[in-house]
């Protein structure tokens, strides 16, 4: 069910457009602030898309707060985008074109990357939501510093960013309603084994209440753009399936892989069956060992593998609640759609007694990063704790901890394979996550292929690949207005000024163009060799389902003619690709 949005009368709306509102808590001491929990495979594109619409970078004062910066965005547009930890906060001053309460008024958002049901139950229901799940960043310009000047999109302006150390100040972290939420797929998918905090935390981790998503009544429900999501192995199996499908003449257009750049282009891109995917992630598949994909078999010689075996099977996943997780369930396992669900352990220990599965839960995007990059080059990920082992730690892991050469050489306590954090591990992994995420080639995984098809925005467009989903966004209401509550950093109830405002910017934040989309999948090109134009360059990113679209991909325009809908026009995950109603 959704309700429509009421919006402010255009005279209260004029009358408090010029009020900058009272002074909060929160440390930015910002007029106006909202708070977004929720998925974490867009956080670079919410962010981006942020700046580009809404701030007017021109002012010269957009200022990017994070809680850890995973990659460092280059200083020349185009070039990498910023990749952050679990949190951002964006001040600016908005632009003044909006004809609406939002017109240059000092805005802060605040963004947890908690996963999407973080942007879905605690928004309907905030009283119920754990506190770990409504924990946003509240940026302190005295406790961070800045890591210098860069380019908003291909604007011209430019952004500051600074980093905040939540592990040497923990009271940066606060406990907070949030305002709304944006989520991969509809709130409805967040229900029984896809429900948030569902199943085991990864160890170490302390347990959480489950709350699966119940629609109150309270919820303005908008569908976004589509995100493209893809399959991940760690660069070693990524390697191995190239090297024997080049040889077999599979790689249809790939002319030579001698260098590192040939290897990582889209038409180099080695592929797996879909229906192996599905077995890996079902738990079927417990050795590498007489597993030859397209009848080529794998060696695993280059790595250790974890118990041992350069064969066991590894497993990075999100922890549930996570809609990356959802849609990978929607697409491979039909969970919640009629089909099975993923495998639950989350401890990276022995799964079956018959091989080996290494399960490695992750609570965000930047974790299923550094889980995968670990397996892949044996470095070993802590988990995001600030000391081991986890059954002692300290500060806020959050991630199944990866035990690799760069990890204290301490015994991992009751662990049945006698291994220690220290002990290096390399393997065969598989993982997922949105097509956002390592644009840089930074870390040491790749996307591949699904049953021969790139997951690049041009066959997404076409309706080629299929593992695209679209978002959504919610938020709260009370008496047809944006339900600003109170918490750690809003310690005092919204003006109606504030309101105002938060209505206007939701106007605007429910309804992405697409000609935004194209100005933010700028950032997500991957450009192997590092040389612009040279023609290796390949992107995923977002595109935008539109009634009579080509079907065919022209450069800049991410408009496609299919989408995920019911019979009314709705979005419902549990469909198949079709033409826009």
């Amino acid at each position: 069910m959704r309700i429509q949005k009421t919006l402010l009368a255009a005279s209260i709306a004029a009358a408090v457009s010029g009020v900058s509102g009272v002074a909060h808590a929160g440390a930015l001491g910002a007029a106006n602030e909202i708070f977004i929990g929720g998925a974490t495979a867009p956080q670079n594109f919410a962010r981006e898309d942020l700046m580009i619409r809404v701030c007017d970078g021109a002012v010269g004062d957009t200022k990017v707060y994070v809680d850890e910066i995973e990659v460092m965005p280059s200083a020349v547009a185009g070039g990498d985008i910023l990749e952050q930890g679990d949190h951002f906060v964006v001040r600016c001053t908005t632009k003044t074109t909006f004809g609406s309460a939002l017109d240059g008024v000092d805005l802060a958002v605040y963004k947890f990357n908690g996963g999407s049901a973080t942007g879905v139950a605690p928004v309907a229901d905030p009283v119920g939501a754990s506190a770990g799940d409504k924990t946003y960043l509240d940026a302190d310009p005295a406790a961070c510093a800045s890591a210098g000047f860069f380019p908003i999109g291909t604007t011209g302006d430019s952004y500051e960013l600074l980093e905040c150390d939540t592990a040497a100040t923990p009271s940066l972290l606060k406990v907070q309603n949030p305002d709304a939420g944006i989520s991969d797929v509809e709130p409805s998918l967040f229900v029984d084994s896809l429900a948030l905090s569902f199943g085991v935390e990864p160890r170490g981790v302390a347990a959480k209440p489950t709350q699966p998503f119940a629609n109150q009544g309270n919820l303005v429900v908008v569908p976004g753009p589509g995100l493209i999501f893809g399959t991940a192995v760690t660069l070693p199996m990524y390697d191995e399936l190239q090297d024997s499908q080049f040889a077999a003449g599979l790689l249809t257009g790939c002319t030579g892989i001698a260098t590192r750049a040939d290897r990582d282009r889209a038409e180099c891109m080695p592929s797996l069956p879909a229906a192996l995917v599905k077995s890996v992630f079902a738990g079927q598949v417990t050795s590498w060992a007489g597993i030859a994909p397209y009848g080529l078999p794998m060696s695993t010689a280059s790595v250790t593998g974890i118990a041992g075996g350069g064969n066991d099977v590894a497993i990075c996943k999100r922890t549930n609640g996570s809609g990356t997780h959802a849609q990978f369930s929607v697409e491979f396992l039909g969970t919640n759609c009629g089909g099975g669900a993923m495998l639950e352990q989350n401890d990276g220990l022995a799964f079956n007694p018959a091989g080996f599965v290494g399960v490695f839960a992750n609570s965000g995007s930047s974790d299923m990063n550094d889980c995968l990059d670990a397996l892949g080059n044996g470095a070993g990920f802590d988990g995001d704790f600030d000391g081991l082992p986890p059954e002692n730690f300290a500060g806020t892991g959050d991630s199944t901890v990866v035990p690799g050469s760069g990890l204290p050489a301490i015994a991992i306590p009751g662990d049945p394979l006698g291994r220690s954090y220290n002990q290096t591990t390399s393997a065969f992994a598989m993982g997922y996550n949105s097509t956002e995420n390592n644009t840089s080639l930074s870390f040491d995984y790749r996307f591949i292929k699904i049953n021969g098809v790139a997951p690049t925005i041009e066959n997404a467009v076409t309706g080629e690949y299929t593992d695209v989903y679209y978002l959504s966004y919610q938020h709260r209401v009370a008496g047809g207005q944006a339900d600003l509550q109170t918490g750690g950093i809003r310690t005092s109830a919204a003006t109606a000024a504030q309101i105002a405002v938060a209505d206007a910017y939701f106007d605007v934040y429910n309804n992405v163009a697409a000609a935004a989309i194209s100005k933010v999948n700028e950032g997500f090109e991957v450009d192997p060799d590092g040389v612009a134009g040279s023609g290796d360059e390949w992107q995923g990113g977002f595109v935008t389902p539109t009634a009579g679209a080509a079907m065919a991909y022209t450069v800049g325009v991410p408009e496609t003619a299919f989408a995920r809908q019911n019979a009314g026009g709705e979005a419902d995950s549990c469909q198949s690709l079709s033409f826009v109603k």
